[in-house]
């Protein structure tokens, strides 16, 4: 046995961390502007609320806590309001499914690191609203 296997032995070195290896991302960032843009935009929002009729209020519904956990289970914290909104089964289906597209969203962008940022930049740049302000 050397010595420095010995050393190695006695202290319990460890073999020296290896860098983190850089993730290829899902999709090129060049597909993801529409994304960014309805995630960042006003514009988009206000339109979807004034377009969307894809349900009806249902008087008979109510919230439950199994119905909410089923639809909202896997949704953080700070997004779970607007689905408590919901007055019906399929408003809450639709919000739901509408939170899990911009989560995935920003997980797709956050894989090209700053240049997604940049890219949600300048999809809310490009924002109809805000144009129009300034």
């Amino acid at each position: 046995m050397s010595n420095l296997q010995f050393l190695g032995d006695a202290y319990q070195l460890e073999a020296p961390p290896q860098p983190p290896q850089e993730v290829e991302p899902e999709q090129p960032l060049s597909s993801l502007f529409g994304r960014a843009f309805k995630d960042t935009s006003v514009g988009y929002q206000i339109w979807n609320a004034f377009t969307n009729t894809e349900y009806e209020d249902d008087p008979n519904f109510e919230m439950t806590t199994d119905i909410f956990n089923e639809y909202a289970g896997d949704i953080p914290p700070e997004y779970r309001d607007d689905l408590i909104k919901s007055e019906s089964l399929a408003e809450l289906r639709q919000r739901s499914g509408e939170v899990r597209e911009r989560l995935e969203t920003r997980r797709l962008l956050a894989q090209h690191g700053y240049k997604g940022l940049a890219m949600t930049f300048g999809a809310a740049i490009l924002d109809p609203a805000y144009l129009t302000a300034i």
